[in-house]
């Protein structure tokens, strides 16, 4: 394989799962992505983790930072996947790791990684130790200890191609497939045990595992009860609708349900995994007594009234509404609770200039309001988009990395904001 074939194969794959179905060219996409039954996204998750492994074999040996464009775009590809990417690529792998390599297992895909790396030390003679870094790298990237105990037996004389004086323990590797192709084997043949029974038989199993032996008890309290961070809302909806259109045969109750659920998804539009995800990324702002005791938690155009209507517009998806009200509490915050200079009070970017340039408050330099003020006007006012700020805006996806931007940086004013800030009486 020759550099620029590695470039291509990475760049190819690459633009294959930032266009899949969920990922919407969004890093966070991956979260939402659905793996099962699609061998041919699985297989280019896999390519892509191997030309990954083999670019970053090549840069460590070279000793660069930045690659140069063998193949069209392929710097910023690579670059783009290494800072805003490659976390949640690996949690991805280590979470859909039975679907990625249900066809492959990890051995066989090692198997074809040393091959590769055979392939490339013709050019700069690959050395031995850096064959152990790369079993060590996988075996951490994957959380996959089992990888590692299948090889350094020396009483094998099998070697890898590639991996120089590294012996493989082909015992425990036949071993290991054969469990696994076991599993497989008697999974497929519970699958078709449960689907070729009658429809009645499968409700009362249904029925049967939402109950609990009598001699055993109800079972752990905290399977009765739902927590937001150890079960899925989305998944447990989107559970109750399958049941739903089970039963919609039944009575027109249930047929009613599965319509009012097809209804909220493909009409209205709500997408429950996009919002528990939305859900989980911004968390609520802690307000100090001294900024909070001039105003009342229930009024809507309070502080907590905009902060909440924040959350509810990010999670929903509204990012334009969410910068708009972000603008609103930067204005409130500055206006209100830092000693800015009130002969401007209609000059926002001045009021921020006013605290910033204050020795004591100039950690508001690093949070760019001015700027974001900035894009935050040019949404607003829709004369001047056509040309706007947010048109160059690095993020992927602008307007939904501005507001996550911007409610970290209204987190940091409102737990450094003075116990006494401006003169002007707070809304």
């Amino acid at each position: 394989m020759t550099l620029q074939q590695l470039t291509k194969e990475f760049a190819e794959h690459f633009q294959i799962i930032r266009k899949a179905k969920k990922v919407g060219n969004n890093p966070f996409g991956l979260r939402q992505l659905l793996v099962e039954d699609d061998p041919q996204l699985c297989a280019s998750i896999r390519e892509l983790y191997l030309d990954w492994n083999l670019l970053h074999e090549l840069q460590a040996w070279w000793r660069q930072r930045d690659w140069p464009d063998i193949y069209p775009q392929f710097s910023k590809n690579y670059s783009e996947f290494r800072e805003r990417w490659k976390d949640e690529f690996l949690a991805l792998l280590r979470r859909k790791y039975d679907q990625i390599f249900s066809d492959e297992s990890l051995f066989q895909w090692f198997v074809r990684l040393a091959s590769c790396c055979a392939g490339l030390e013709v050019l700069r003679g690959h050395p031995y130790d850096r064959a152990v870094l790369r079993i060590e790298r996988v075996t951490r990237d994957l959380q996959r200890p089992e990888l590692a105990d299948l090889f350094c037996d020396p009483e094998h004389v099998e070697r890898l191609p590639g991996l120089g004086g590294f012996y493989v323990n082909f015992d425990a590797l036949r071993e290991t497939e054969e469990e696994a192709k076991r599993q497989a084997e008697e999974a497929a043949r519970r699958k078709a045990e449960e689907a070729a029974k009658p429809e009645y038989e499968k409700a009362i199993t249904r029925l049967h595992a939402t109950m609990w032996d009598p001699d055993q008890g109800p079972g752990d309290e905290d399977d009765w009860f739902f927590d937001p961070q150890r079960h899925s809302a989305a998944e447990l909806i989107s559970a109750l609708a399958g049941y739903c259109n089970d039963r919609g045969g039944d009575l027109p109750l249930w047929q009613r349900c599965a319509g009012a659920f097809d209804w909220l998804r493909d009409t209205v539009g709500l997408d429950l995994r996009e919002i528990e995800t939305r859900w989980h990324q911004i968390a609520p702002i802690s307000v100090p007594r001294d900024v909070s005791e001039s105003y009342e938690v229930d009024h809507p155009k309070s502080l907590f009234g905009y902060l909440n209507q924040v959350r509810l517009a990010y999670m929903i998806g509204a990012d334009l509404a969410a910068i708009a009200l972000c603008r609103t509490i930067t204005e409130i915050l500055v206006q209100y609770h830092y000693p800015s200079d009130q002969k401007i009070k209609n000059d926002l970017p001045g009021l921020i200039r006013s605290v910033q340039n204050q020795p004591k408050f100039g950690f508001l330099r690093k949070l760019n309001l001015t700027k974001k003020v900035r894009q935050a006007n040019d949404i607003l006012h829709v004369s001047s988009f056509g040309s706007s700020t947010v048109d160059t805006l690095p993020h992927q996806n602008w307007a939904r990395g501005l507001a996550e931007d911007w409610v970290k940086a209204l987190d940091e004013m409102i737990s450094n904001a003075p116990a006494h800030g401006s003169a002007a009486k707070a809304p």
